[in-house]
Parts: structure tokens; sequence; C-alpha cells
């Protein structure tokens, strides 16, 4: 035991602690005194060091000298505030619970320290509460502290490695997890090491969604031996109960055009790079961004006349006589490309691209500005549904700025057409609709079905008639990722990384909200009962106020707002990454069942930790990965000090698990020894 001073009175709910001269005091240090009761009973406070003080409390000069001379001898004090109780029960069990009655004074009081018998007795109790009796899967996320490691050597003694704080992991992630700290506070290295923890101890199976806008998890290369990538791998295959899961990683980039797999583990792993193919994102996916608003309505009449005009070029044409003829105009195989139902909330990518394209081919060449009865083509048919040239005109600016898409006008023979460009975007479209023989063909049979359905040839001058000499053409299918996939893969519980670190922001923002969305509506249309059934779903999102902040969730149109609200029901929960917490609205930070706090100097934010009882005068002096972790959830219902193991930290734990699976892999002398220094 290392008696480090003696209890010297209370001052604000503190307890001031006078100091030996062979101890200096710091934040977070952790304190602990042993009282015995009028009827034996023994039980031990634990403190936790705040403050510091050059005096006294004003009553010490009170106080006997001849018992109480190391109090008035002292020329410093600590400030600890009561954390918890360690009551030892008469059948050797012991009772943690929260501290509520402050030591007496003169009571000597003790350091907590690696090494010290009495304090790896403390710091195991804790480790022993930490998971809930009835906790289906106990994972050691955490490392418990007695403090601030200010160096290396530091670390050895207030680490407590073998004291591992586990959580129920499914619980947890169900019920949603801040994770906040400043810039450097170690977030994204102590979340690496929680998938790894996961992979390693985990009993049940849970779908990892991780919105990678940093490209820092997953190399191009996929496997990297003793890198976070390969250790994951690694952990995965260790664990029998996760033998069916898969991690796949997505790299989005608008630079190629072609969904490669660059690197393949059979079973195991899995990573694409490439684009998203336009025929897997649907209407429903566009009318559901927040740019789209109120004009989906607009947008929803326009695609459902083209459908029906789309449709009726699969129909038999009945002549005067009531003959089936056939038809004379352009065939297009391969329709099913662009729609897959019947009405707008069944069409393709690829359909959002033709608003563009026929406003600028068809309706601009179709009376626009002429009388009402001058006009002609799709342009009339549309006025007749309430779309006017004007609103036309603002549908195709929408979809190209939600798209990123762009047009080109190419000249083929002295004809000139108007095709798309979707070379900026991570949406890619067939390529019939960039091809301008097979769009003017394209064009010519639309023309047609508007004849054949309604009766009166167009008498407009288009451009581009001319260039067609086909009768027949079959649209091209992009190639791409398919989002389907990516959604059922993380809704049966495999590791999903989507690396969107490559495309701008607004296109990041676009395949983040579109698979968030597409996630969450799975689910939900499971119903309740069908998804209690299921695994839990972690989405996991880096700089969460993007999503989360005041003026961000107010939206309707915002999944992850949808999701810290109404998540928890069907087993999905967010899993938000910070420099500030108090960015994120107030109502939603409230849902936050679990807080994970690393190092912060920012005012808000230390005054609302302060609110729930976090040791704010702490936080500023944190080491990396260093952290408070708070959760009504736990069995200890008080901020516990601890420390996330980064993923660099568990590689000799990974390769011993791997040595005893007989999976041949050895660690390397230099890293093992680097991680024992």
């Amino acid at each position: 035991m290392s008696e480090i001073g003696s209890v010297a009175g209370w001052e604000n709910e503190k307890v001031v602690v006078a100091i030996s001269k062979e101890y200096y005091p710091s934040f977070g240090d952790l304190l602990y005194t042993h009282i015995v009761g009028p009827d034996g009973s023994k039980r031990t406070i634990v403190m936790e060091v705040v403050g510091m003080s050059g005096s006294g409390p004003s009553h010490i000069s009170k106080l006997a000298p001849t018992s109480l001379s190391t109090l008035l001898e002292s020329s410093s004090y600590a400030k600890a505030r009561l954390f918890l109780e360690i009551k030892y029960i008469s059948n050797g069990e012991v009772e943690v619970t929260k501290a509520s009655r402050p030591p007496k004074i003169g009571l000597p009081v003790y350091l907590v320290k690696s090494g010290d018998r009495y304090s790896e007795d403390i710091i195991g109790y804790i480790s022993k509460y930490s998971a809930r009796p009835d906790s289906k899967n106990p994972v050691g996320l955490f490392v418990l502290r007695s403090g601030i490691a200010h160096s290396r050597s530091d670390e050895q003694e207030r680490h407590f490695i073998n004291a591992v704080f586990k959580v129920d992991l499914d619980r947890m992630l169900a019920k949603h997890v801040l994770i906040t700290g400043q810039t450097g506070s170690g977030k994204t290295t102590g979340l690496k090491g929680w998938l790894i923890k996961y992979a390693l101890e985990s009993n049940s199976r849970i779908g990892w969604l991780v919105i990678d806008r940093h490209g820092e998890y997953m190399p191009p290369e996929g496997y990297v031996k003793n890198e976070f990538s390969g250790l994951l791998v690694d952990a995965v295959k260790t664990n029998p109960l996760l033998n069916s899961s898969m991690i796949r990683s997505y790299k989005f980039t608008i630079k190629t055009l072609r969904s490669t797999n660059s690197a393949n583990i059979p079973g195991l792993l899995d990573t694409y790079q490439g684009a998203i193919a336009a025929r897997s994102i649907s209407f429903a996916d566009f009318a559901a961004l927040e740019e789209v608003g109120d004009r989906v309505g607009v947008a929803e009449e326009f695609i459902n006349t083209i459908i029906e005009l789309l449709k009726a070029l699969e129909e038999p044409v009945e002549n005067k006589h009531g003959q089936i003829t056939k038809k004379e105009q352009v065939k297009i195989e391969n329709i099913d490309e662009l729609i897959t139902g019947e009405n707008a909330e069944e069409a393709t990518g690829n359909m959002l691209a033709l608003i563009p394209l026929l406003v600028e081919n068809l309706v601009k060449y179709e009376g626009v500005g002429l009388p009402r009865d001058k006009k002609s083509g799709l342009h009339k048919l549309l006025l007749d549904r309430g779309v006017d040239a004007k609103t036309a005109r603002m549908l195709r600016r929408l979809v190209l700025n939600v798209m990123n898409w762009t047009t080109r006008l190419k000249t083929v023979n002295g004809r000139r057409i108007v095709v798309l460009d979707d070379s900026m975007s991570v949406i890619k479209v067939s390529p019939t609709l960039k091809n301008p023989e097979q769009l003017a063909c394209l064009l010519e049979a639309i023309i047609g079905a508007i004849e054949q359905t309604h009766g009166s040839p167009s008498q407009a001058k288009y451009p581009w008639r001319g260039i067609c000499q086909e009768k027949t053409i079959s649209l091209e299918v992009e190639d791409g990722i398919e989002l389907s996939e990516i959604v059922d893969s993380v809704d049966r519980g495999d590791i999903v990384i989507l690396d969107v670190s490559q495309l701008p922001p607004a296109q990041a923002d676009l395949v983040s909200l579109t698979v968030t969305r597409r996630l969450f509506e799975k689910r939900l249309s499971s119903g309740v009962e069908e998804s209690q059934s299921k695994p839990v779903v972690a989405i996991v999102s880096e700089e969460a106020p993007l999503y989360l902040s005041p003026e961000r969730v107010n939206s309707p149109f915002n999944p992850f707002a949808r999701v810290a609200r109404e998540g928890r029901k069907f087993r999905i929960g967010l899993v938000a990454i910070t420099q500030l917490a108090t960015m994120i609205e107030k109502q939603l930070l409230a849902n936050f069942n679990t807080l994970v706090v690393l190092r912060t100097r920012s005012s808000s934010d230390l005054a609302f930790f302060n609110d729930i009882g976090i040791p704010v005068e702490t936080l500023p002096y944190l080491g990396d990965r260093e952290c408070f972790i708070y959760s009504p959830d736990l069995p200890i219902k008080e901020p516990i000090p601890a420390y996330i193991p980064g993923w660099f930290d568990l590689v000799k734990q990974v390769y011993e698990k791997v040595e005893n699976e007989n999976r041949g892999f050895k660690v390397p002398r230099e890293l093992i020894e680097d991680g024992e220094e």
C-alpha cells in the first residue's frame, strides 16, 4: 500500500486530502481509504483527484495536533470527488456502489497504482462489476485506468491492462453511442480497436456500417498483415461464432466506370473500387434527398409520363380495322433497364437521367413560347399534366445538380444532339444515354410512342433527326456497385466500410444518406418484431454534426435524425464521432445512451459534461484514448475512467489467438517488442 496522505476535511462536496512530501498529485488520480465500522464491517472509499490547493480546510486548526500532525505539517492538498464505495460482504463477496458518504477526517489515504495488491483488488472489483448479470454479448472494449498516463512508464502504472471493462455490445450499440474528443485524442484509432475486439470476442453477429470520410479503414490492397485491415480479417477468422460474417469495403470514386474487386479472400473479405450503377438508384432515393424537397411531385409527374410512353413501346398496335400491326418505329430492347415497375417510385437512376436529355432534345423544340395550339410532342403532353416549360427546365437543373451530371452537345454528320456526361459523378448511367447514335434512336422511339398513343405527329424540327440509322437497339447496362447489396450485407450482420474519401462532399453525402435511409427503411418495413430477431446494426458516422446539427435535423429527409429518434426500436444504433458534442442538436444528444468522452478543452462541451457528472477538471489533460465512459445501462452508474486500446495495442492478442488456432501466422518480433515498451 502506498500511503500518500490523510483525509483533512470536506469542502463543496469534495474530500480534501493532506498530501505527504513523497506524492505529487495529478488530475484524475484515483485514491482510496479503508473504513471499519463499529460492527466490524469493512468498506473502501475510492476517490478521484479533481483539483489541488496550497491550503487546507478552515477547520483544520481546531484539530488536535497530537493525533493529526501529518495534516498540520502538510503544505499541499488534493481535492477529490467521491467515486465508488466497495462493501465487503461476510461471504467473501463485494458490492460496488456509488460513494455518497465521505470518509472520516484523519484516515490514511492511498494511491491506486499498478503493482500494488490492494490497488489491483480494487480495480479488479470494478472490472468484475462492469458487465450486467443479464449481459448477452459482453465484450471488453475498455481497460480501466487509475489516472492519466503522461509517459510510457506512466501507462504501465496507470493503465490496468488486465482489468478489462466489459459492456453488453448488443445493448450498447442499439441505443446509440457518442464518441467525442478534440482532434488527435484517438477517436478513430479507438473505434478501430472496438472493431477488432468485436471480431475477437463477440458471441453474436452485429452489422457495422462504417462511413469512412477520410480513407482510414481499408487500403486498396485490402488485407495488409500487421495493419488494421489484416488484424480485423485475422480476428474474424479466429471467432467461430462469426464464421459466416464478411468484411466488405467499398471505395467509391468518380474516376472509374467499372466496379472492380481489388482484393478478395473468399468467404471473408471483399473490397470493391468503383462507382454506383444508376440502375441501383431509385426515384425514391432521389425523392428522399433534402435538395429535392417539395419538387418531388412535379418530378414524379414527369417520370410517370415517360413511363407510360416507354410501356407503350412494348404493346402491340391495332389499326383502324382492329388488326394487330407490327410497329414501324425504332424498337428498344432491355427497356426494363430504365423502369422496373409501373410508376415513378420504381424508376431507376437512368430514368432520372432522361429528364435533362428530354428537356434539351425534345421539349425546347416543341413550341416553347408559342400558343397552346401550336405546341406539340412531349411538351404538349407534359403541359396537359401541369408541367410547363419553366417547370421542365427547373427539373433539368435539379437532376443535374443533385446527381452532379452535366450535358454535352455532340455533332454527328452535321446534326446536333445533347448527351449526358457523368464523368464527375459517382452515379454512372447507361452508356446508351452517352452515345449520340443510340440516344437518337431512343428519342425516335419516344416520339413514335407519343404519335402512337396520342395520334398526332410532332411538327418540331429536331436537330438530331437523321442520326439514328437502326431499327432496333438494345439499352446498354452500366457497370457499378449495387446499393442493395450493401444494405443487405449490413442487415445480415457483416462489417461494411463505405469509403467516400475520394468523393466531393455533396457526392459523399448522397452515398451516405441513401445507404442509411435504405437500411433504416428495410428494418422499418420488417417491423419491430421481426427486427428484434435480426442482428443489431451500428452505423458509424465520422463528423457526426454533418447530419445531426440543429440546422440539419429538422429536415424530414435526414435519415440519421430518424435513426437517432427511432432506430433503437428496430435494433439500429448510431455511433456518432465528433470533435464537439454540443454541435449535435440537444434533443438528439439526449438520445445517446452511452457517452465516451476523450480529451477536450471546449467550454461548451465541458459545461454539458459537468451537468451529467463527468469530472471536467480532468478532461483537458487526458492522454490519447484515455476517456470516461458513462451509461445508465452500466451496473456502475458513474463516469468510469477508462482507456480504449487502439488497434495497434491488439497486435499481440490477435496473433496469439491466431497461433492458438493453428492458422500458421506469427507475430514479428519487433512488433511484440514495440508493444511492450
